[in-house]
């Protein structure tokens, strides 16, 4: 027979499952027969015959303040055999798995020397109160350091074991067992490994795992659990157990291995206490069946916190579904948390300890790790502006009093109407000037450094909005404006000089926006994904003609779905490139989110965490990554990969992706392209279309094309260059462009929350 066809019959042997093993006590003439057959008949019999020596121990612990001489323990085994023979003396134990005997004291005796070592941390007594308990595990990952921890203290006489898994060997890494056991049940392995600790410690199989048909038995069959010890996955059997074991008045212990987190239930001590704390609210086990992981995620932040999460555990969130397909466990944690539930147990159900609540042994906050942290990233402090140098600015200018102006009313309300203008991360980096019956406007560069704003070109974006809004305005309360940009020369924080004027000129700004006034603080940014729809009648041509109506200003739409997904694709990368640089990511997360309502009133800057519209598990996952050292690890291990699907939700459901280009990059190029950008997104306000800006390659492109990948490491050069191309596919023409603003247009229902403004007071000096 080949080795091949040798392999195949050994392969097609059925395993066996058996893990109870069999008890042969020589006196008794059955067993005795039986015993004498074993041996007989198996010819591969490994036996183990140490007998004498645990008569030694024996008689060692019932004599503990004797020194005793070889002859004094002859003549106590003597004593003890009692006219029986060495061989017949206590029992034999066969365990079929592994085809080994062992010759052992009976269980009397075998508890007694097993458990000498552990007196006096556990009294005689104690231990045999022990002795009487029963203690269900479900779950057997943890739940298998707990159980074996548990049999060699002798924490219970009986044990329950649930768990529907089998042995695979990822399961390595904490489950401590050969690898001759893999494709076995867990629970096989586990009771397998209790019993070749301990025989006599009753062990009963849920090989199922926990259901609703076999919860009553597990927690009940043979009389009641005293402690239930859950350490699952499934979050539905985590709910159900607990509601059955509080009916039944059993208590309930958890190890959730991270950070030593342990929670108690005493619900035989208080039967009204809330399941889990009362973290998870009432809800029914019957509507966690099924979850998926992303799924399961809002629930298990309740339960366990986000901000009580470890620095890994918080870096393990992101990743599931990622570079991980299941919450990821440690030996050194598991191991440490079954000792931690053995000792609980204990403690519990000996009376000394009462408490329910949740509790911490972590190891890292008792030890901590010493290693000096440099800061990815530390923002430079960049002072406002004053009104004296303000002053110095304007000195530079040559100028005479302006003959008109407006009201100090209607020149306030101007200003509100501009400053409704959107800007990057809405940082609003503007600063006026009154003085000499006209208007300075100012770079204010302490609200605007940002990564994405190279070269600024973010902020001349924000100040043609601005502009705009403000012409519009003028226009509406019936005064003409005249500009002259950057009026200082090579100067870029003196931005333009603003004069009213009651009739037109050459020299004033056309009235080509002015009936949208009505519309300045309606526009708003609407991020909602909704089915996707095309824009009815003309919407596109209206849009790409009023942002065209700037001199040099282009706009380019793509409607195709598989150029929407593309786009979506480059979109979610570049965010990622973002927030993974130690810069973008401060940025991002620290310079413009306002995570609380009350943070976006104090400062009335940034963007109120409420108004992306996003499900609670995307925000608990930003906060997250908002810790600079999640972002560390993840860096380190190239994570944060589900960012490159992020954005691509929010094109695909778009009627149409748009893109405005000026001639050159340049400041009065990107100024002039904010201005078509407002003209743009004011005609869709007034059209009832919803408008997202989406630019975040246009922030990170530029670094590549025009500084030299000025800040890049390497490898995100040549990841930009890669998604440069496929962009330039989407939306062909001249390579070096002014590439100023893309967005996307959709039908969708008003946003409920809008970005706050500055108060007057702090963008306006009077001078």
């Amino acid at each position: 027979m080949s080795y091949q066809n040798l392999l195949q019959n050994f392969q097609s042997i059925k395993p066996d499952l058996n893990t109870k093993p069999q008890f042969f006590r020589l006196t008794n003439a059955t067993d005795k027969h039986l015993f004498e057959q074993l041996l007989f008949e198996n010819n591969n019999l490994s036996v183990s015959d140490t007998i004498a020596d645990q008569l030694k121990e024996l008689i060692k612990c019932q004599n503990p303040s004797v020194t005793l001489q070889e002859n004094d323990y002859h003549s106590a085994i003597a004593a003890l055999l009692n006219g029986v023979s060495m061989q017949a003396y206590g029992v034999w134990v066969y365990y079929s798995w592994n085809n080994q005997l062992v010759h052992l004291l009976d269980k009397t005796e075998f508890i007694e020397v097993r458990t000498n070592r552990n007196q006096q941390k556990i009294t005689k007594k104690e231990r045999d109160i022990l002795g009487s308990k029963k203690i269900g595990v479900i779950g057997l990952s943890v739940g298998q350091s707990v159980a074996l921890a548990l049999a060699m203290e002798r924490g219970c006489g009986e044990i329950r074991l649930a768990d529907f898994d089998t042995l695979e060997l990822s399961n390595y890494n904490r489950i401590r067992t050969g690898l001759y056991h893999l494709g076995l049940p867990k629970v096989v392995v586990a009771a397998r490994e209790i019993a070749e600790i301990d025989p006599f410690i009753e062990v009963v199989c849920f090989t199922d795992g926990i259901t609703e048909n076999n919860i009553s038995d597990f927690l009940t069959q043979n009389g009641h659990l005293d402690l239930l010890i859950e350490e699952c996955d499934g979050l539905d059997v985590k709910i159900l157990s607990r509601q059955k074991a509080k009916t039944l008045g059993i208590p309930v212990l958890m190890e959730t291995n991270d950070r030593g987190m342990i929670d108690i239930e005493r619900f035989d001590i208080d039967p009204n206490y809330p399941i889990l704390h009362g973290l998870i609210g009432n809800i029914q086990y019957e509507h966690l069946k099924g979850l998926t992981t992303e799924q399961k995620i809002p629930f298990i932040l309740k339960l366990i916190g986000v901000g009580s999460l470890s620095l890994r555990s918080k870096v393990s969130l992101i990743e599931l579904g990622q570079s991980l397909t299941t919450w990821p466990q440690l030996a050194s944690s598991v191991i440490m948390g079954g000792g931690i539930v053995a000792d609980i147990s204990r403690r519990l159900l000996l009376g000394q300890l009462n408490s329910s609540g949740r509790f911490y042994v972590d190891t890292e906050s008792i030890l901590p790790n010493d290693a000096p942290i440099v800061p990815a990233y530390i923002p430079p402090i960049l002072e406002p502006l004053t009104l004296a140098t303000l002053r110095e600015q304007v000195h530079k200018i040559p100028v005479s009093i302006a003959a008109e102006c407006p009201d100090s009313e209607t020149l306030q309300q101007i200003l509100i109407d501009s400053g409704a203008a959107p800007s990057s991360g809405n940082d609003q980096p503007w600063r006026w000037l009154f003085k000499y019956n006209q208007l300075y406007l100012f770079h204010e560069i302490s609200r605007s450094y940002s990564f994405g704003d190279y070269k600024h070109m973010a902020s001349y974006i924000s100040f043609g909005s601005l502009v705009e809004n403000l012409v519009i305005s003028a226009h509406k309360h019936a005064w003409e404006v005249v500009i002259d940009w950057f009026p200082i020369p090579n100067n870029s924080v003196c931005i333009a000089n603003i004069q009213f004027q009651k009739n037109s000129s050459s020299k004033t700004e056309p009235h080509i926006a002015s009936h949208l006034a009505s519309v300045i603080h309606q526009r708003c940014t609407n991020r909602y994904i909704t089915p996707p729809k095309a824009l009815k009648g003309d919407a596109l041509h209206q849009l790409k003609a009023i942002a065209e109506t700037v001199p040099g200003a282009t706009v380019t739409f793509i409607e195709q779905p598989d150029q929407l997904q593309l786009v979506g694709e480059i979109i979610s990368a570049v965010d990622r490139i973002r927030i993974m640089h130690p810069h973008g990511h401060y940025d991002f997360f620290h310079r413009e989110m306002r995570w609380s309502s009350e943070q976006a009133h104090l400062t009335k800057t940034g963007m109120d965490i409420q108004t992306l519209e996003i499900p609670q598990q995307a925000l608990a996952a930003l906060k997250i990554l908002s810790d600079g050292k999640v972002m560390d690890v993840l860096r380190d291990i190239d994570g944060a990969k589900a960012f490159k699907k992020v954005s691509v939700q929010n094109t695909i459901h778009s009627a149409a992706v748009g893109l405005i280009c000026m001639p050159a990059y340049t400041p009065i190029d990107f100024i002039n392209g904010g201005r078509a950008a407002q003209r743009q997104w004011l005609q869709a306000t007034a059209l009832k279309i919803a408008y997202q800006p989406l630019i975040a390659p246009l922030y990170l492109f530029p670094r590549i094309l025009y500084g030299n990948g000025e800040g890049l490491s390497n490898s995100t050069i040549e990841e930009l260059v890669a998604l440069r191309e496929k962009f330039m596919q989407v939306f062909p023409g001249m390579e070096k462009r002014g590439e100023v603003f893309l967005f996307r247009v959709f039908e969708a229902d008003d946003v409920k929350e809008r970005s706050l403004r500055l108060p007057i007071e702090d963008i306006l000096f009077i001078d």
